[in-house]
């Protein structure tokens, strides 16, 4: 049997308030039933519905210490949160009708309900003040996105000239550093020199991060042009590759390739594609032990590309946090001390999407990971 529905009646007339309590107690159905609870005036129902829980409240308008508009407004007030149906005369009908449009669910004329309109009349008060407390949850939901909506782009918009002024100075600072490595100042003592291979690592790695800024920036407001042309994705492949052999052997890490043949044509953009794979094997090679493999298969309506590694792998609640902006989910395995810009996942996504293709990982502890993409044949509509 289900809970009854605990209503509190506000009546200063002890017999209309005897006779609605006579309607709402009559025996109906289970889903009906209620439980009646009564006060003579607006102070003293204010203080029960602070003492106790109720679905719904009944008030007539004209108490003794409270008349007409004012009665609702400050019940309202006082507990706004739960379902109000006003009672009033004949001759106050527009009274009632102005509670309605400040938030009653509804009003009743005594001496015109019966117990099923009655019982009807809080049951549908009750549904239709949990409507209304949705819709305004739901206005309230809509507000906020908007406002985190502005404040990304703010956000965005802000890093976008941050990064557009620094690269200026950057470049010039980097010029320096390079003479000074070069020598063209003179010669540097031992101690001096480190200080600038650290400078020049760290300058190396913030100009990383502003033009992986300026990237996605493009990407994301729709800039970014692409030059598509007929392009054999296991030749890109071997072209990254053999970029990376050196960079893999200082580690101790071999790549491998496992390309399908007779693969079909890819109507994409070259340089990004190779911007893709550039940062899966950057990934792969600074976290695997000693493997990393890049193949291709033919996929529905395109080629299919997994860049793997045999690391420590990525707990399974992290991978849904890769692909987003300044991630970085650290590994146990490899890396080095080397910290990420934590956007190169980010302008993967992008890319492969402009491409409209699918981007995605595999991976579990102890099992390394598997970076996935699919791109589109040529005729494909993008």
């Amino acid at each position: 049997m289900s809970e009854p529905i605990k209503v509190l009646v506000i009546e200063d007339d002890p017999d209309d308030a005897a006779l609605i309590q006579h309607y709402l107690r009559q025996p109906g159905s289970p889903e009906a039933r209620l439980e009646v609870d009564c006060a003579g005036g607006l102070a003293e129902g204010i203080r029960r519905l602070k003492e106790e829980s109720y679905d719904a409240v009944l008030i007539d308008l004209m108490l003794p210490d409270s008349h007409g508009i004012q009665t609702f407004l400050e019940l309202q007030k006082g507990r706004g949160d739960v379902p109000i149906l006003v009672m009033t005369g004949l001759e106050d009908v527009t009274t009632a009708v102005e509670a309605m449009r400040l938030g009653a669910q509804d009003y009743l004329v005594k001496g015109t309900s019966d117990a099923r309109l009655l019982k009807r009349a809080i049951r549908y008060g009750i549904e239709r003040k949990k409507l209304m407390d949705q819709l305004v949850r739901m206005e309230q939901l809509k507000a906020e996105v908007r406002e985190r909506r502005r404040m990304d782009q703010l956000k965005d918009d802000l890093l976008n000239s941050v990064s557009h002024e620094l690269r200026t100075p950057l470049t010039i600072v980097k010029g320096t550093i390079d003479n000074l490595r070069e020598g063209l100042a003179g010669a540097l003592p031992p101690a001096a020199k480190k200080m600038v291979e650290l400078s020049y690592r760290n300058i190396l790695r913030l100009s990383k991060l502003i033009n992986n800024m300026l990237d996605l920036s493009r990407l994301e407001s729709g800039k970014a042009k692409m030059n598509r042309s007929a392009m054999d994705v296991a030749a890109l492949i071997r072209e990254e590759v053999q970029e990376f052999g050196l960079y893999a052997r200082q580690k101790g890490v071999i790549i491998e390739e496992n390309l399908a043949t007779n693969l079909p044509v890819i109507q994409a953009d070259a340089d990004m594609i190779a911007q893709v794979l550039s940062n899966l094997l950057d990934n792969a090679v600074r976290h695997a032990s000693k493997r990393v493999t890049v193949g291709t298969d033919a996929a529905r309506d395109g080629v299919h590309v997994v860049v793997s590694d045999d690391g420590e792998g990525i707990p399974r609640d992290k991978m849904k946090d890769l692909f987003n902006k300044f991630v970085q989910v650290q590994r146990e395995q490899g890396g080095g001390g080397y910290k990420g810009t934590g956007l190169g996942l980010s302008i993967c996504k992008e890319i492969i999407a402009l491409h409209k293709g699918d981007i995605w990982v595999d991976s579990a502890p102890g099992h390394g990971a598997e970076f996935h993409f699919t791109l589109p044949v040529a005729g494909v509509p993008a």
